[in-house]
């Protein structure tokens, strides 16, 4: 009767250790690399306000594993972080609540801008994810709005730096006007990022590593960037006549701005050399 009782005991334990470790074994799901980049970038990077978010790892993230990275994006709003990576999923899931919280973002600019007293301290970059983000997930002509304000008036140039880069993702006519005149913009990374957010708009595409590259000799303080800035305005005007920026498939039409785009550098240099 003992050893009945002993036996007993015994097999509860073992079956109890086989269906934990069965158990503990299912749990865990395996994600991919990427997916693992993906959350390290957007969620535990203690320098990631510094660092450039790993959009690359989320743009490529497929099935159950990118419907997860949404969800986990969307359970993290209202941050920054997951108003960039919805953007880059371009979550229709999570479009209700990004416009809800573009409104929120919205009046809070008209209201500082009513006020004199909140100017110096108002931070508008909330607002400008909200506007590349909604972009993304479904271009609408309110989105390019806010970014054009900030653009044209903020006093800080990391604000105005920010919306040029919103607005290189967005292409209307309004958008890219907002643009090219933030090419005689008075701080050099603002031009920077003007720059190449037209080439952006125009499907053009520059070399990083090249120094003689128009994004970069448009940072110059001198008759340069005016000339530089010039050409970047020959090369939009030739490209299309209706003057309503969008990408194009075209071999021909690209070569031909392509074309323009490096004549006009071309120019450039013989100037200076002429200097």
């Amino acid at each position: 009767m003992k050893a009945s009782a002993q036996y007993l005991v015994l097999l509860t334990l073992a079956v109890s250790v086989f269906f934990s470790r069965a158990t503990f074994a299912a749990d865990p799901v395996q994600m991919s690399a990427a997916f693992e980049r993906f959350k390290y970038s957007f969620f535990e990077d203690p320098t990631s306000a510094q660092d450039t978010l790993d959009r690359a790892s989320l743009a490529s993230l497929k099935g159950e594993e990118r419907t997860r990275a949404e969800d986990m994006l969307i359970a993290f709003l209202p941050d920054a972080r997951a108003v960039i990576g919805l953007g880059v999923l371009r979550s229709k899931k999570a479009e209700p609540e990004l416009e809800q919280l573009f409104d929120e973002k919205l009046k809070e600019q008209a209201d500082t801008a009513r006020d004199a007293q909140k100017q110096d301290d108002y931070n508008p970059l909330g607002l400008l994810f909200l506007c590349r983000a909604l972009w993304l997930i479904d271009p609408d002509p309110r989105w390019p709005l806010p970014a054009i304000e900030v653009l044209g008036s903020a006093h800080d140039w990391v604000h105005r730096q920010e919306a040029a880069e919103a607005l290189g993702a967005m292409h209307t006519p309004e958008a890219v006007a907002a643009l090219t005149k933030a090419l005689d913009d008075a701080d050099a990374l603002v031009r920077f990022s003007a720059a190449r957010g037209l080439l952006a708009i125009y499907d053009l595409s520059y070399d990083p590593v090249d120094i003689q590259s128009m994004v970069y000799r448009v940072m110059a303080d001198d008759a340069v960037r005016v000339a530089s800035a010039m050409c970047l305005q020959r090369s939009r005007a030739g490209r299309w006549r209706d003057s309503k920026p969008r990408p194009t498939s075209s071999p021909s039409t690209s070569s031909i701005s392509f074309h323009q785009y490096k004549t006009g550098w071309t120019r450039v240099r013989e100037q200076r050399s002429c200097a």
